[in-house]
């Protein structure tokens, strides 16, 4: 098993290296390569930083990150489509979003099925990172995050 939380975000011009719990601020000279729109939520202590046009939303709770969204159809708003691919996913996994292949990927990477099952989701864990495909309709993403909500 895996035992870092850290993920790369592989785009056409640049890579971006997160790491769950990571501060907001250490992305600064990351994110300046992107188009970012941030959005508080001051009573949830939230910051939604989203990379218009890169399919890309990072969400903070407390200045930490805590999960990364990447839409695979539309995003909400300007978001876009994710292009890219992760250092755990690659394009032809995500083009795809086939919930078979998607499994066989990350089981072969040491990742476990989760123990609680959800409508429109796949969720595979490792000892820190969830990461799950969703499927609703016609919207499909991948969340990665660190799992703790249902472990």
């Amino acid at each position: 098993m895996t035992l870092t939380p850290s993920l790369e975000l592989r785009f056409a011009t640049n890579t971006l290296e997160l790491s769950l719990g990571g501060a907001v601020q250490d992305l600064d000279k990351m994110l300046a390569a992107h188009v970012v729109s941030t959005q508080e939520d001051v009573p949830m202590h939230r910051t939604y930083l989203r990379l218009i046009g890169d399919g890309v939303e990072l969400v903070f709770q407390d200045k930490r990150l805590t999960t990364v969204f990447l839409y695979l159809t539309k995003g909400p708003e300007n978001c876009g489509i994710f292009s890219g691919s992760t250092d755990t996913l690659d394009r032809q996994v995500l083009d795809k979003a086939d919930e078979r292949e998607f499994s066989d990927v990350l089981e072969a990477k040491g990742y476990e099925p989760s123990k609680r099952t959800y409508p429109f989701s796949v969720d595979w864990l490792n000892d820190v990172i969830r990461i799950r495909l969703e499927k609703r309709s016609s919207d499909c993403l991948v969340m990665i995050d660190d799992g703790s909500i249902i472990r």
